[in-house]
């Protein structure tokens, strides 16, 4: 029978930042950096006939790369 618990989950993130000219910064980040799976669930308006990841809290597309570059106009 179905109970409805989901199986915890844990991502780790990171990012780095460099501002070593005037005016300007530079951030690297990594979301999900273990490319952990989320859980699997069956959501309640699915009746168990589809599932998937609860996308209030999980992202099933694994590990992702931003950059982000910021210069300040003086």
């Amino acid at each position: 029978a179905w109970d409805g618990n989901v199986d915890a989950y844990v991502t780790y993130n990171y990012s780095l930042t460099w501002s070593g000219m005037e005016n300007l910064k530079a951030t690297f980040g990594i979301r999900n950096l273990l490319n952990t799976d989320p859980p699997f669930t069956v959501r309640y308006l699915d009746d168990g006939d589809g599932a998937g990841w609860e996308a209030r809290v999980a992202d099933p597309r694994g590990r992702s790369f931003n950059l982000l570059l910021e210069y300040r106009f003086q």
